[in-house]
């Protein structure tokens, strides 16, 4: 049996609906709906509500808050909208209350729960390259830095064998017969041996000055060879037409010296600019001493990243395969092994002689 009693006031006081009935992001409607992901210049937001009530609708005042942002509650409100701007990048939840007159707050807040992504540059995977991407150059830096360490020691050690070896034994030998001819000089001086004695001495000091301007053409090499500003093709032609004008003048002969235009400003590495030099003035000197020649071309080429020189002359030729173990050939032979290149001689007794030197351009 249901009693109703007139006049009588409910005890029970039902509580609102909340709905979140719109949603804006930057200024662009959007659907409400969950886990909704946005990107992270889509920060501008703003939301609507609106509640329900059995009694005086327009009576509601709401409460909200944004998890993510700031947990607490905020001081109830009758606006039914919240903007929020510049949201940073992350997860958030946004949950909103209606409340009654008296005081009756909605059974559950309503809540929609949303991802702004961060830029692609604060992602992990970018992170991640990033960190890896950045140790790879510091490697990188590190591998050239002890390449350019061993190059230069290299180089240290190259110039102090040349000073030792070619400079120190000048040096010794001029020692040696500077010691010779004072020996002579001041020995009792006999008769018979006047003339013979005084042969000796100037041989002797003719000697030391041929090792004197030998020893300073080499090391006029050496200094050169490390000279930074001396590290192009050109620089390398330079010298070397300087050098075989010279000994080329003293014997007639006619000079021709070539050099590719794909090749002229090139950058070489010293051992290779130094070794090329050499190889050229052995080949120069036997031309000049041995081969009769009324005219020598030296050519210089780009082949396939290499450097190829030909010194090339029309003299009376010699037997190549004899001449394979001459202290010329020899020394050609090993410096272009250094240099990771190769080495050609071609000569028939009559027709002149080739010398052809290929090298890479990065020793």
């Amino acid at each position: 049996m249901t009693i109703y009693e007139y006049g009588q006031e409910s005890v029970v006081k039902p509580s609102p609906f909340i709905y979140i009935t719109g949603l804006r992001v930057n200024g662009k409607e959007r659907a409400v709906k969950n886990n909704a992901e946005f990107s992270h210049a889509e920060n501008s937001w703003r939301l609507e509500f609106a509640g329900l009530s059995f009694k005086d609708e327009k009576a509601l005042c709401y409460k909200y808050r944004l998890l993510g942002w700031d947990e607490r509650w905020q001081d109830a409100t009758n606006e039914r909208a919240v903007t929020f701007a510049s949201l940073r990048s992350g997860a958030y939840t946004f949950e909103v209350s209606a409340i009654t007159a008296d005081g009756v707050e909605s059974a559950g807040p309503a809540s929609l729960s949303f991802e702004i992504l961060p830029p692609f540059w604060q992602r992990w995977w970018f992170i991640a390259l990033g960190a890896v991407l950045l140790s790879s150059i510091l490697y990188a830096i590190h591998v050239v830095r002890l390449d350019r360490l061993l190059e230069i020691e290299k180089i240290r050690s190259r110039i102090a064998t040349d000073l030792h070896d070619d400079i120190g034994a000048g040096l010794t030998h001029i020692g040696l017969l500077s010691q010779v001819a004072l020996q002579k000089k001041n020995a009792p001086p006999r008769e018979e041996e006047a003339n013979v004695d005084a042969r000796d001495l100037s041989n002797s000091m003719e000697r030391i000055g041929n090792i004197a301007r030998e020893l300073s053409a080499a090391m006029s090499d050496v200094v050169w060879s490390v000279n930074p500003q001396h590290d192009s093709m050109n620089a390398l032609q330079r010298r070397l037409r300087t050098f075989a004008h010279e000994v080329c003048e003293a014997k007639g002969i006619e000079l021709n010296v070539e050099v590719a235009e794909s090749l002229a400003a090139i950058k070489l590495h010293p051992e290779t600019r130094r070794n090329l030099l050499l190889i050229a003035k052995e080949a120069l000197h036997n031309v000049v001493k041995y081969s009769g020649s009324a005219s020598v071309s030296v050519k210089f080429a780009l082949q396939h990243n290499n450097v190829l020189m030909e010194i090339i002359d029309a003299g009376k030729g010699f037997d190549a395969a004899q001449m394979k173990n001459g202290n010329g050939l020899s020394n050609m032979r090993t410096r272009t092994e250094k240099l990771g290149g190769k080495l050609e001689v071609v000569s028939e007794f009559g027709k002149g002689a080739r010398v052809q030197v290929i090298a890479p351009i990065k020793a």
